[in-house]
């Protein structure tokens, strides 16, 4: 995995919900941006029972603080929050759910990103308040956190790693919902083979622990990642080997597709049957001379499936990606020598990844959010759309074509401050000449046909809350 690029809760990466509003065509089209001046992440997105979302990310202003955005069902921000527990030095998010009464789940590290130092939940209620706070106790500084699943009882399963014992070794703790240990249970593999727990995937009737196949007394990656079914109530179930790709397959989700049958994403796509020696089938997802390492994935209406994820140009430089297949995983327009136009490239920067995907039921739109960085001030996005729609806005400037403009013509106004409130018209005086309401989706078209030709500005709201202006040359 990319070291800009964080884990995030794969049990949500099925979740599909329903938006309030829509077109007329089931589709809403907008795009927004977030963020300040300092670097800041988005690793998690949260819909929300009002239709809004819940962005979920870091913000390194001072240190390393959680930062969470909170916007309505079109991405306009309602309020955004930093959180940092009094006597840490950095708070990095993990894992991320969310309880029956809406409070987020934010599992953290204090040592940032690197999953190493100690572990905490931060419960966060629905005004961006802590409401709550406790350890996750691996019973050992030696251990580290390899995985973290929530249960349908409210409570958790932690997979701690144990570089202590020669080759390493897994446990899995069982935990209360206030993180009260219940028991634990060594994940034996063999004799004379170890398992490192990588992830813990929650699916439907329990979870899928990842785990990193080793010899004991060393070896590292001479076994290939095995996946290894677990019920809500502990019992041990099917199992199945992923076959290598490069040093050792690390999987980053899984996509239940009803029974037995998963996509497991990580360097490759692999659709299994637990339980089965051999994958159904293996795609490398990859279009343009770009290698795209899938972070999740949803269904299409089509039957097919939309994954996100992303492919690095250099050490420095990350770009963001989204690729629809049919059901064998190939691309829709397969290799064609020239554009392929099942897969786009949304986004790029310095660094960067791609926090969730969602497909809006019955419908061809989704929702996806993430956030790159070195391309101006606001680092996070949150775009809706059809797969052709989506796309990342590049600035929360208002922009407004065609200028000079017409009785004849329809001003445009992108959708970044379309979206965020009233658009008014003032002259130079300061006087308010014509006001239209915001639109529902999209790009507003605003007819000046009745107002006098001179010099105006066009004040609006963006999506982040701020004003935003241009002058407007009338004819």
């Amino acid at each position: 995995m990319h070291p800009y690029l964080h884990k995030i809760a794969t049990g949500l990466l099925s979740i599909a919900f329903s938006l309030t509003l829509h077109t007329a065509f089931g589709q809403v089209e907008w795009q927004q941006l977030y963020g300040g001046k300092t670097d800041e992440t988005c690793t998690s997105l949260l819909p929300q029972a009002d239709g809004g979302y819940l962005l979920i990310g870091t913000d390194r202003q001072k240190g390393q603080k959680l930062y969470l955005i909170r916007t309505d069902a079109r991405g306009r921000q309602l309020w955004n929050k930093h959180i940092l527990p009094a006597g840490l030095p950095s708070f990095a998010p993990l894992y991320t759910f969310q309880d029956a009464d809406g409070n987020a789940l934010i599992a953290c590290s204090d040592g940032g990103l690197t999953q190493r130092g100690n572990y905490y939940v931060t419960k966060v209620d629905q005004l961006g308040n802590v409401a709550d706070t406790w350890q996750i106790n691996l019973g050992s500084s030696k251990r580290s956190l390899g995985g973290l699943t929530r249960r349908p009882d409210g409570g958790f399963v932690a997979a701690a790693v144990d570089y202590s014992v020669s080759g390493g070794q897994s446990i899995l703790f069982y935990l209360d919902a206030n993180g009260r240990k219940q028991r634990e249970e060594p994940l034996v593999i063999s004799a004379d083979r170890g398992g490192l727990v990588h992830n813990l995937l929650a699916v439907p009737g329990g979870f899928l622990a990842a785990v990193s196949i080793q010899r004991l007394g060393g070896g590292v990656g001479e076994f290939p990642t095995k996946l290894i079914f677990f019920s809500d109530q502990g019992e041990r179930g099917a199992e199945s080997e992923l076959p290598k790709y490069g040093y050792q397959e690390r999987v980053q989700s899984v996509l239940s597709l009803g029974g037995n049958d998963y996509l497991v994403m990580g360097d490759q796509v692999n659709r299994i049957t637990i339980g089965s020696p051999t994958p159904q089938w293996t795609k490398v997802l990859s279009y343009s001379q770009q290698w795209v390492h899938p972070q999740g994935a949803v269904p299409t209406p089509n039957g097919g499936f939309l994954f996100y994820g992303y492919s690095t140009v250099s050490s420095h430089v990350i770009r963001l990606h989204l690729v629809q297949t049919d059901a064998n995983g190939n691309l829709l327009d397969g290799l064609p020598a020239g554009q392929v136009t099942s897969a786009k490239m949304l986004a790029s920067g310095l660094s960067g990844g791609l926090a969730g995907l969602y497909a809006v039921p019955g419908t061809d739109t989704y929702v996806v959010a993430g956030y790159r960085q070195g391309q101006g001030d606001e680092d996070i996005f949150l775009s809706s759309g059809s797969f052709g729609q989506l796309k990342v806005a590049t600035t929360t400037i208002m922009q407004a074509w065609p200028n000079p403009v017409s009785d004849t013509d329809l001003l445009n106004v992108s959708s970044m401050v379309a979206l965020g409130d009233a658009l008014e018209l003032y002259n130079l005086q300061g006087k308010l000449v014509h006001a239209w309401p915001r639109t529902g989706s999209g790009d507003a078209q605003l007819s000046l046909q009745n107002v006098p030709p001179g010099i105006y500005m066009l004040v609006g709201i963006n999506g982040s809350g701020k004003r935003s202006s241009i002058r407007i040359n009338k004819r």
